[in-house]
């Protein structure tokens, strides 16, 4: 009798072992229908926000996003927003503070818009290259630049 009570409490222990490490290792399959996903600073400040349509799940560092909109805000206690950046589809790397896609984009600024496809913004450092169609709109006279 022990011996049995002994082969079953391992088999019981053994398998909710197994079934809590196929439940460790799910990844969500679904999409995530209209999100909104914030980034802070290690000041506490935001530093921007993600939104979306769509948001699928492809890793721990990576979101595919259907219908981007990244508004990117001061990262300090005024919360400004300096840029918001739109994308029918693009790829947002969360751990790199990095957003990609080979689809068109448009950057508007306080007095700027920017627009192109083929794109990478990088986030740690506020830049935004884009290398194909780019098209420049400023909302300030250039006068001052110009001579």
């Amino acid at each position: 009798m022990v011996h049995r009570t002994k082969i079953k409490g391992i088999f019981l222990l053994l398998t909710t072992v197994m079934i809590l490490g196929l439940f460790a290792q799910i990844i969500p399959d679904a999409p995530v229908i209209d999100f909104k996903l914030p980034m802070f600073g290690e000041n506490g400040y935001k530093i921007w926000d993600l939104q979306g349509d769509e948001g699928r799940y492809i890793n721990a560092g990576r979101i595919d996003v259907i219908n981007l909109k990244l508004r990117v805000y001061s990262g300090d206690e005024s919360l400004k927003l300096d840029t918001t950046i739109e994308c029918p589809k693009a790829i947002m790397l969360i751990r790199r503070n990095r957003a990609l896609s080979n689809a068109s984009i448009r950057m508007l600024g306080s007095n700027y818009e920017i627009m192109g496809s083929d794109w990478i913004w990088e986030g740690s450092n506020r830049t935004l290259k884009v290398k194909k169609n780019v098209r420049v709109n400023f909302q300030d006279r250039l006068t001052d630049i110009l001579k």
